[in-house]
């Protein structure tokens, strides 16, 4: 019997290379972390917009910055610690950035 068990993707992560490729990082949320799942790189000409709206219809909220976005399974969570957040704002003075969730 084959199994037909799905996976679910709980976070989308999209980064948009100076090459024009597009890199797309599917997660699962299991024990308190999220697991990569999928890794794929597209070619020049992947229309991001088209894949951020398709999140949205199916229940992402998608949150976008130049280069890139990420896009959850309902309500956003914080992707990075305390300590990798303050890094990333003393990295990047005056950013406006939400570091918790972008970038």
């Amino acid at each position: 019997m084959k199994n037909t068990q799905c996976v679910v993707i709980d976070r989308i992560d999209f980064e948009q290379l100076e090459d024009g490729r597009t890199v797309i990082l599917k997660l699962q949320a299991r024990e308190g972390r999220d697991i990569p799942v999928e890794h794929k790189i597209h070619p020049p000409g992947f229309d991001l917009e088209i894949a951020l709206a398709w999140c949205e219809a199916h229940g992402y909220t998608v949150r976008r910055w130049a280069g890139g976005a990420r896009a959850w399974l309902g309500a956003p969570r914080p992707v990075r610690t305390t300590h990798q957040i303050l890094s990333r704002r003393a990295a990047r003075p005056g950013s406006q950035m939400d570091f918790a969730l972008d970038g």
